[in-house]
C-alpha cells in the first residue's frame, strides 16, 4: 500500500528520534471530525457493562441527526504535561460562524459560555461542520502547536476544507514543521486511529449522558417534581462536559498508541512491531511483506525525485512572478507620476464632500467595531465617483469630457487591526448587516498600514482606501488615499485592468464579472486565467457569465432557424399565396417571438 511506503519513507527520510525516525510518538497527530448526534441511529440501547438497571432505549427522530461537530486531534503518545494534547473543538449550529466569545446567550441570567467545559474550544457554524473558516479557528485556539518548534506529523482525511489556500496559509503561518499526510481517498475506514475505536467511544458517551441526565429527570418527577425538558443550550453544555470527560479518560490510557500502531500509521523503524499492524476489514493484508526495506528505498527514491522536481517548478514560478511584479511596480511608478498633480488637485477639493457622504456609514461602523480602521475595495471608490459625477454635472460640457462612470457597490470591506509598517492579513472574518445598503465584510489584519492595503488593490477601479480614525464609538478623522489607477479610470479610459495580484483567476473573474454588469471594457495583459485559485463568490459568477454567452449562442442559433425557415417558404412560394401586408406580418411575429424570447433567457 502506497500510504505506509511514504509514511515509513517519510520516517527514515530524517533522525530526530532513535526509533522513529523523523519525529517521536509525541509529535506524531491524527485530526478528524466527528458527527455527534444525541442517540444512535441503530436500535439498540448503549449501557456500561455491569450496570444494575438499564431503561429502554427511546428517542425523538431528530435526535439521529446531527447535533455538532466534534473536531477532534489526538497524538499517537501523551506528554506527562499534556503539552502535546490539543483540546477537543466542538461546532455547534447558529446561522453564522461565531466565537465562545461572541455567543451572548444565557441560561437564568448566567452566560452560557461560561457554563461550558474549558478543557474543550467551542465555536458555531452554519450547518455545525467544519469549514475552512472553523478549520483555521481551531488551528489558531485549540493549543498544542508544538509545530512551531519541533517537526511533527499531522494525519489527516482529504476533507477539502483541509486543503483550501486559507488553510494552508494558516498551517504555514501558526505550525511551520509541521507535515500534513492525507489518507487515501475512501480509505479511512481501516487507515485512520480515530476511526479504530476511538471516535465511537466519544459518539457513546454523548448518548449515555444525554440519557443519563434525561433520566435523572424523569426519576425527579416520579419523586413529585415537575418535568423539566433539555433545552438546546442545556444540551450544549452537557455535550461540552461529556466530551471532556471521555477525552481526560482516554488520554490515561494506551488507547491512542494502540490504534497508530494497529493501522500502522506510525511504526518502530527496526521493524519490531510491523506484526501488530491489523487493518480492520482487510484480513488478508500484510504489512511486513508491502514495507520491505528494498521496497521502502525506492519510494523514498521516488519521492524524492518528486520533491526535486516540484522545487524546479516553484522556482521557476517564483521567478516568473516576481518578474511580472516588477514590470507592474515600473507601470504604478510611471502613472503615480503622471497623474499626481491631478491627485493634488482633487483630493483637498472633495475630501469635505466624501466625509459627509460617508459620515453616516462610518459612524454605524465605529459603533459596531469600537475601534479605528480602514475602509476599502468598491465602497471608498463608488463615493468618490459619486462626488466626481456630481462635480462634471455643475461644469459645462466640452468636447474631450467623458461622464463619470459611476459602479455601485455591493457590499462594504472593512479591514481593522493593529497599525504597523507593515501588511499582514490574519484569519478572521465576519458579515454584519447594519443596514446601510450592503453587508459590511469585518476582516482582521495582524498588521495594517492604509498606504500598503491600497497598494495591494489587485483592480483598478478599486484603488482607494479610507482610513478612519475613531475615539470610542465615534468617528475622530478620516484621511482619504486615492490610487492614481483609479483616476485614469475614472478620467481617461474607463477600462478595468488587473493591477497586481496573487491569485489571477479570482482577479480576472471579478473584473470580467464587472465589465460585464456595468458595460465596460477590460485589458487582460498578459494575465493568466488559469493561475490559481476560485473561491465559492467568484465560481457563482463564473457560472453566471457562462449561462449567459451560452444563452446569446442560443438565441443566435434561434435567429438563423427563424431566417432559414423564412427562405424556405419563400423558395417553396408559400408565401406566394398572401398579400404583402401578410407577408409583413408573419416577418414581424417571427422578429417578435425572437426578440421576447431573448429578453426572456438573457435578463436584464
Amino acid at each position: 500500500m502506497d500510504f505506509h511506503l511514504n509514511t515509513r519513507a517519510l520516517q527514515q527520510s530524517r533522525v530526530n528520534d532513535s526509533v522513529y525516525g523523523y519525529c517521536s510518538p509525541f509529535s506524531v497527530k491524527n485530526r478528524d471530525q466527528i458527527p455527534i448526534c444525541l442517540a444512535a441511529s441503530y436500535a439498540k440501547t448503549v449501557d456500561d457493562t455491569g450496570a444494575e438497571v438499564i431503561w429502554d432505549s427511546t428517542k425523538n427522530d431528530s435526535d439521529e441527526k446531527r447535533f455538532c461537530t466534534l473536531d477532534l486531534e489526538i497524538p499517537m503518545k501523551v506528554k506527562a504535561d499534556r503539552s502535546n494534547v490539543r483540546k477537543p473543538h466542538v461546532i455547534f449550529f447558529a446561522s453564522e460562524f461565531r466565537t465562545a466569545e461572541e455567543w451572548e446567550e444565557k441560561q437564568n441570567g448566567v452566560y452560557e459560555r461560561d457554563m461550558w467545559d474549558p478543557r474543550v474550544l467551542v465555536s458555531f457554524q452554519k450547518h455545525a461542520w467544519m469549514d475552512s473558516r472553523t478549520n483555521i479557528h481551531g488551528i489558531v485556539n485549540a493549543g498544542a502547536a508544538c509545530g512551531v518548534s519541533e517537526p511533527e506529523v499531522k494525519f489527516e482525511d482529504n476533507l477539502s476544507s483541509h486543503k483550501t489556500e486559507e488553510v494552508i496559509e494558516a498551517w504555514t503561518k501558526y505550525l511551520p514543521n509541521s507535515t500534513q499526510m492525507l489518507f487515501p481517498a475512501n480509505m479511512t475506514w481501516c487507515l485512520q486511529p480515530i476511526d479504530r475505536h476511538i471516535g465511537k467511544q466519544y459518539k457513546s458517551h454523548v448518548y449515555k449522558g444525554i440519557r443519563s441526565e434525561m433520566m435523572r429527570r424523569l426519576r425527579a418527577c416520579q419523586a413529585g417534581e415537575l418535568p423539566q425538558a433539555l433545552t438546546v443550550s442545556e444540551k450544549r453544555v452537557l455535550i461540552t462536559k461529556l466530551i471532556a470527560e471521555k477525552h481526560e479518560e482516554l488520554l490515561q490510557t494506551g488507547a491512542f498508541e494502540r490504534a497508530f500502531i494497529a493501522t500502522g500509521c506510525w511504526m518502530p523503524l527496526d521493524g519490531s512491531r510491523d506484526a501488530e499492524v491489523d487493518l480492520q476489514g482487510v484480513s488478508d493484508y500484510k504489512y511486513a511483506e508491502v514495507c520491505t526495506p528494498s521496497n521502502i528505498n525506492k519510494r523514498a527514491a521516488e519521492l524524492e525525485a518528486e520533491r526535486d522536481k516540484e522545487k524546479a517548478k516553484r522556482a521557476q514560478e517564483l521567478k516568473a512572478q516576481e518578474a511580472k511584479l516588477l514590470i507592474e511596480e515600473n507601470l504604478c511608478v510611471e502613472r503615480d507620476k503622471q497623474w499626481q498633480p491631478t491627485h493634488d488637485v482633487l483630493l483637498p477639493m472633495f475630501t469635505p464632500l466624501l466625509d459627509e457622504a460617508t459620515k453616516a456609514t462610518f459612524a454605524a461602523v465605529a459603533a459596531h467595531l469600537r475601534k479605528s480602521f480602514v475602509c476599502y475595495g468598491s465602497y471608498p471608490a463608488y463615493v468618490f465617483a459619486t462626488c466626481l459625477a456630481f462635480a462634471q454635472s455643475k461644469t459645462p460640457p466640452s468636447a474631450d469630457m467623458k461622464p463619470i462612470k459611476v459602479l455601485p457597490f455591493d457590499d462594504i470591506d472593512i479591514a481593522h487591526g493593529t497599525a504597523a509598517l507593515t501588511l499582514e492579513r490574519g484569519n478572521n472574518y465576519q458579515k454584519v448587516d447594519l443596514k446601510l445598503g450592503g453587508i459590511v465584510n469585518l476582516v482582521f489584519f495582524e498588521k495594517l498600514n492604509p498606504h500598503l492595503l491600497l497598494r495591494s488593490a489587485d483592480i483598478n477601479a478599486v484603488a482607494m482606501v479610507a482610513h478612519v480614525e475613531t475615539q470610542g464609538q465615534d468617528v475622530k478623522r478620516i484621511t482619504w488615499h486615492i490610487g492614481s489607477a483609479l483616476l485614469e479610470f475614472l478620467l481617461k479610459d474607463q477600462t478595468l485592468r488587473v493591477l497586481r495580484t496573487e491569485n489571477p483567476a479570482q482577479s480576472l473573474v471579478r473584473m470580467a464579472y464587472k465589465a460585464w454588469k456595468h458595460g465596460l471594457h477590460f485589458d487582460r495583459a498578459d494575465w493568466d486565467p488559469e493561475e490559481g485559485q476560485l473561491f465559492a463568490a467568484q465560481v457563482v459568477k463564473v457560472t453566471v457569465l457562462t449561462v449567459y454567452y451560452r444563452n446569446i449562442v442560443n438565441i443566435a442559433t434561434a435567429m438563423c432557424i427563424n431566417l432559414i425557415t423564412l427562405i424556405t417558404l419563400i423558395r417553396s412560394r408559400l408565401l406566394h399565396r398572401f398579400d404583402s401586408i401578410t407577408i409583413i406580418t408573419i416577418i414581424t411575429l417571427i422578429t417578435l417571438i425572437t426578440l421576447i424570447r431573448s429578453l426572456y433567457i438573457i435578463g436584464p
